[in-house]
């Protein structure tokens, strides 16, 4: 197999991991540094460090849709040695609202491991209104203070 057809097999394995809920294959496949990237400006958008910033991301994410989070791969593709595109299916629900659309992922490989993601969706703003603000969460510490003030 060539370095292309390796690198889309290993994206290829990374979806079918995460649509399964197996995290430990997930892991394989992810370089310790990781870096995933989440636009748009709602609750979960960000940069996620490495690979357990980015499971606790995904952990946020099947939590605030209640388990319907999924990403489908409709094609993949390597344009560019290293760098595949995924073009994907996104679908998640949130009390009863339905984000249902099409999408790209563009995932980084080096050395057979994914090093970035950053996805790309063509109505941000359809996902931000379903999964929420950007929200800052006090400690019980700040609440209280606030409370006195």
């Amino acid at each position: 197999m060539g370095q292309s057809t390796d690198n889309v097999a290993l994206v290829r394995q990374g979806y079918a991991a995460f649509s399964r809920g197996d995290m430990t294959a997930l892991a394989e496949l992810l370089h310790p540094d990781v870096e995933w990237y989440v636009g748009g400006e709602n609750a979960l958008s960000g940069r996620y460090s490495g690979r357990d910033a980015t499971f606790a991301y995904f952990g946020r994410l099947l939590s605030l849709t209640e388990g319907t989070a999924s990403v489908d791969v409709i094609e993949l593709t390597e344009p560019i040695p290293g760098v595949v595109l995924a073009m994907v299916h996104v679908h998640a629900e949130v009390q009863g609202h339905v984000f249902d659309e099409d999408g790209v992922q563009q995932i980084e490989i080096k050395d057979g491991l994914a090093v970035s993601c950053r996805t790309f969706l063509q109505n941000w703003h359809r996902y931000d209104q379903l999964i929420g603000p950007a929200v800052i969460l006090l400690d019980e510490q700040d609440r209280a203070r606030s409370r006195v003030s």
